[in-house]
């Protein structure tokens, strides 16, 4: 019998196996002793909540405004820098324009936010 040959015509071989630094066994991934894992839990529990801000939190609460700039369309972007704007808050309207040229770089800005 001829040997199987694969798809792009080369004689087909085992699949690759993995190198040992591939593959972490138990024994060689560092372990936090039982005492400093206490340690860690208890400077959580002592420190305010605000100063300890959920990973899951900070991540889902950057990963909305991403999502709520991606979802505006140009025109409704443009007229939240606006409001902004005549709010009196120029920094963080500056800020929005900067990030809507990136997202939008061929859109042309009205002439009161150039």
């Amino acid at each position: 019998p001829a040997a199987p040959v694969s798809f792009f015509g080369a004689a087909a071989s085992s699949p690759p196996q993995p190198s040992a630094r591939a593959v972490a066994k138990p024994a060689q991934l560092p372990a936090q002793s039982p005492p400093a894992r206490a340690e860690v839990q208890a400077q959580v529990r002592e420190a305010p909540p605000s100063q300890t801000p959920a990973p899951a939190v900070a991540q889902a609460a950057a990963t909305g405004e991403m999502a709520k700039a991606n979802e505006r369309s140009p025109q409704a972007w443009i007229e939240d820098i606006r409001k902004l704007m005549s709010a009196g808050k120029s920094e963080e309207a500056g800020e929005e324009i900067a990030k809507f040229k990136k997202r939008y770089p061929d859109y042309a800005l009205p002439e009161d936010l150039r």
